[in-house]
């Protein structure tokens, strides 16, 4: 019995270390304003469903106490492995109730948290099935609550945020990541958010103020997986259909070019300086982002470049603002405070595709490694770059016309955004 007793006593250590590690839980989160709240989830849903959390904590636990966030003695990758596919076979448990429309606000919540937890282990580990694990989650919260409450419209799974604060706090991140793979993949995403006037005034955790783009987004994917290439010469778009996918885009993008959030004063209060600084980079990045992509689906490399060139120099340089402060009038040194790590990987991967000069891809693969942090992704930063040399090789010798082709074919050695 001696052995069982010590593991478990690590265990407790292993929890009790990482449940109250604050400096760790602001790494993910773009203000420590939220710092306090994430973790009193955390420490509240594990008590509530042990169940359900105990190995998916525990295995995200011991991959940070291996990359030196924990201390190394709680914990080890061998371990963390060994949680993790006990969390993957829980997590593939709820399916039958989620089939029998038995999941009320409770279960969605648990699931959810579940899910982004086991998307949290991958992306530090392979990073090669954490859009998976997000699309089946996402998955069994619509066939488990939202199919049976009227949530369907016209085929397409239509979430309206404020109506359940839970559930928008949960559903936010596993719905965004899901965009943004979809973007790259020419993918329809699984749901299409939708927030009302003042949903939409309201920072996120993780998102920031950008909650509102991510409709817009959707209908993007959604255009751009009807323009794709089918390899079927009998699909082939006719000019009537494209000329009408264009128009969409037209007014999508009159609709981006309109959106200008502000900060509300509530969150400027409670946030640094460096942290407001930092929500509003993060929205106008992705806003040019945006325009950007709708100018990609329009135009071919090779045609109105130098319009793609300077929305991209745009990000790049709104993304070095994001990681400096202001120093003296006019002047950025580095910022210690902000951790954005990964969730400006999305812009900085299309802007970085736009490149041509030889010089400014070397410093743009730099720069990666810092965009998202190589101490908790390693191999999402390789999988990054190794795309990014790839697409420009194809575009130098000129294999493709569009970037999105190479991606959502498979030619490109996979990536996770």
């Amino acid at each position: 019995m001696q052995p069982t007793t010590l593991n478990l006593t690590r265990e407790t250590l292993l929890l009790q270390t990482y449940l109250t590690n604050r400096r760790l839980v602001s790494r993910f989160l773009l203000s420590g304003a939220f710092t306090d709240a994430v973790l009193s989830h955390l420490c509240t849903t594990l008590h509530a469903a042990p169940e359900m959390l105990l190995h998916v904590t525990l295995a995200c636990a011991s991959r940070f106490a291996s990359r030196g966030f924990v201390p190394a003695a709680l914990g080890g990758d061998l371990e963390g492995r060994h949680a993790d596919a006990k969390a993957v076979k829980v997590l593939r448990g709820v399916e039958v109730q989620a089939r029998e429309g038995r999941m009320g606000i409770r279960e969605v919540v648990l699931v959810l948290t579940l899910g982004l937890g086991l998307v949290t282990f991958d992306l530090s580990d392979s990073g090669l099935w954490a859009h998976e694990v997000c699309r089946f989650t996402l998955g069994l919260v619509e066939r488990g609550y939202y199919s049976s409450r009227g949530a369907i419209k016209g085929g397409i799974w239509v979430h309206q945020a404020g109506r359940v604060f839970e559930v928008d706090d949960a559903l936010l991140p596993p719905l965004s990541m899901d965009v943004y793979n979809c973007l790259v993949r020419r993918q329809i995403p699984i749901c299409r958010l939708e927030m009302g006037h003042d949903e939409g005034k309201r920072v996120d955790k993780y998102l920031g103020l950008c909650g509102p783009l991510l409709a817009m987004l959707f209908d993007i994917c959604r255009l751009s997986h009807q323009l794709r290439p089918s390899g079927d010469p009998s699909q082939t778009l006719d000019a009537k259909a494209r000329d009408e996918i264009l128009g969409e885009l037209d007014g999508i993008e009159d609709t981006v070019l309109e959106w200008d959030p502000q900060v509300p004063e509530l969150f400027a209060l409670a946030a640094s300086p460096d942290e407001v600084r930092g929500v509003q980079g993060q929205a106008r990045i992705y806003k040019i982002m945006t325009l950007l992509i709708i100018h990609r689906l329009r135009y071919a490399f090779g045609t109105q470049d130098d319009n793609a060139y300077e929305l991209s120099q745009t990000i790049l340089a709104e993304i070095e603002k994001v990681y400096a402060r202001p120093s003296t009038p006019g002047g950025y040194v580095k910022n210690s405070t902000g951790q954005f790590d990964y969730r400006l990987s999305l812009p900085f991967f299309i802007a970085a595709i736009e490149l041509e000069d030889p010089s400014e891809r070397i410093r743009a693969l730099d720069r990666l490694q810092s965009v998202v942090c190589r101490k908790i992704y390693p191999r999402v930063v390789e999988q990054l770059g190794q795309a990014l040399k790839f697409v420009w090789e194809a575009r130098d010798w000129q294999y493709c016309t569009h970037w999105f082709d190479l991606l959502s074919t498979g030619i490109v050695p996979f990536i996770l955004l």
